[in-house]
């Protein structure tokens, strides 16, 4: 049985790809060797299967070995337990930095940073202590005693609601509501 004409030179053309390809690789590693997070790529060829060649006017299934090579893939040379271990750690980072977030507007809601300001939870608690010391001098006078049952716990436990709805948005970024 004969080999078709044009056989050869599609052998030569697909070798000649191959080969080009490779050096194109070759070359981008490198020009990249030097460059943060660069991997090296590696091309990955197959012989092409004697029985690849099919002709409308052949009668014979028989094919020819050595028709050439195929370029089946470009991948990179990697380390699979560091590149586990960069999954893994890029996870934790994601993780501290939404409770870095959550744990900011918690303390935001709180305004609890500067313990000196006159306002927050402390500020409204002292508020409280100092009302029931001023009735504690004067337990018999019915003006400390409305003013330490309405104004100062209303105020609170209006102040204490007030931090429940800021937290509602940290509860709503954490999952818990």
């Amino acid at each position: 049985m004969l080999r078709p004409t044009f056989l050869g030179f599609e052998t030569a053309k697909r070798g000649l790809t191959a080969a080009q390809k490779g050096l194109d690789i070759a070359g981008q590693n490198l020009t990249n060797w030097d460059s943060v997070g660069y991997t090296r790529q590696r091309m990955t060829q197959v012989a092409l299967a004697p029985d690849s060649y099919r002709s409308r006017f052949s009668s014979s299934k028989v094919g020819f070995a050595g028709q050439g090579v195929d370029v089946t893939g470009i991948g990179q040379t990697r380390d699979q337990f560091l590149d586990k271990r960069f999954r893994d750690e890029s996870g934790d980072v994601g993780y501290y930095e939404q409770s870095s977030t959550i744990l900011n507007d918690i303390q935001a809601a709180l305004n609890e940073y500067n313990p000196k300001n006159d306002t927050g939870l402390r500020a409204s608690l002292l508020s409280i202590n100092d009302a029931l010391q001023a009735f504690s001098t004067n337990a018999y006078s019915e003006t400390h005693a409305n003013i330490v049952a309405t104004q100062i716990y209303f105020d609170c436990v209006e102040y204490v609601n007030q931090i429940w709805d800021e937290l509602q948005h940290p509860m709503v970024q954490s999952g818990e509501k």
